[in-house]
């Protein structure tokens, strides 16, 4: 351990290649590179996993000798975004206490025994939600080198646990800090609804940020599916003040619902290059 705040941890991977001698030393380097692209590299991220867990383990039984007594152990799995780790959890017991100790674990936080970690179905998400899960399902079968992918289903279900968990509407404080949203942005998109994996129509999907300070980060005012820009105005207008610069795409109804009478709207830079030429066209430029 480098300092009390960072561990250093040193992989040194080594190639071992057999050839006859009579061969070609340059074409057996091109073949074996070419195969060592094709390893999976959840064998190498297996191998540090086990020399990890073997470290802790050794640093257990030198520091308590006599201690802890060898259990076994069990195998986990995880699919990650790269194939598919497999590692023999090692087990000891605690004599003084009875308890059993897992080196692995005393080192790292595992995730939970599933069989699809979460960072194998990040990268989906974001299909998942502007397209279907079925898209996403397609997306992540062509990430994985086996080509394995979780079912719609499961695609779906994890999806909704990973959404859960996301609060995106800040606590606006008290005082100041209620009334500090100077600068604020707001759009929207359509959005391809699904239940069940079955397609459940089309809604608009709009979404309010604003800033603490004029060079502060922004921040998600309000975000919903379904709701109009009059009951979304009137949960901000609740939840903050009014604001000193709106920004939007030019759309009549977002002013109308969130800018206050000394409010400046501001009309969107890219949507504006966007949308130019074919206002053009449709004037007949």
């Amino acid at each position: 351990m480098a300092s009390e705040s960072y561990w250093t941890l040193r992989v040194e991977l080594v190639v071992e290649i057999t050839m006859p001698r009579h061969a070609s030393l340059f074409y057996v380097l091109v073949l074996a590179f070419w195969r060592f692209q094709s390893l999976s590299a959840a064998s190498l991220f297996t191998a540090v996993l086990e020399a990890v867990q073997e470290r802790a383990r050794a640093q257990l039984q030198a520091s308590h000798p006599g201690r802890f007594r060898d259990k076994g152990g069990r195998v986990r799995r995880w699919r990650l975004p790269f194939g598919e780790a497999c590692i023999r959890l090692c087990k000891l017991l605690d004599k003084e206490t009875g308890h059993v100790v897992w080196p692995l674990k005393l080192v790292m936080d595992l995730p939970a025994r599933v069989r699809w970690c979460e960072a194998a179905l990040l990268p989906g998400y974001r299909l998942a939600v502007i397209q279907s899960f079925r898209q996403s399902r397609k997306a992540l079968q062509g990430m994985v080198p086996d080509g394995s992918a979780p079912s719609v289903s499961t695609l779906h279900r994890r999806f909704q646990g990973f959404a859960s968990q996301l609060d995106p509407l800040p606590d606006p404080g008290e005082g100041d800090a209620a009334a500090s949203w100077p600068y604020r942005l707001a759009d929207g998109t359509k959005l391809k609804l699904q239940h069940k994996g079955f397609d459940a129509g089309v809604a608009d999907m709009r979404l309010v940020v604003g800033s603490r300070t004029p060079s502060g980060p922004l921040e998600v005012l309000d975000f919903s599916i379904g709701a109009s820009w009059e009951d979304i105005g009137q949960r901000v207008d609740q939840r903050f003040s009014q604001a000193k610069v709106l920004v939007s795409d030019g759309e009549e109804h977002i002013p109308r619902a969130l800018a206050g009478p000394d409010t400046r709207h501001q009309r969107c830079l890219v949507h504006a290059r966007r949308g130019l030429p074919f206002a053009l066209y449709r004037d007949g430029c």
